[in-house]
């Protein structure tokens, strides 16, 4: 089951250089909770999944994330 709490604060970090486009390892549930979460993300998959589920996928948020969401 997906801990929304812990995978929040890490997709939050996974863009706080800037960066606006991440490749992520994502499972199914943690897709979807991107896409309900942040609709106008792009999620685009570039591998089959993996045995545990998870593939990799090209993350591409429309708005930067806040730096108050950033560790210093």
């Amino acid at each position: 089951m997906l801990d929304h709490t812990k995978f929040e604060q890490f997709f939050l970090e996974s863009f706080c250089d800037d960066r606006s486009m991440r490749e992520l390892r994502l499972s199914f549930s943690e897709l979807s909770y991107i896409k309900n979460s942040y609709p106008s993300a792009s999620c685009t998959k570039q591998s089959d999944a993996q045995p545990d589920g998870k593939a990799w996928y090209l993350v591409t948020l429309e708005h930067m994330i806040s730096p108050v969401y950033c560790k210093a």
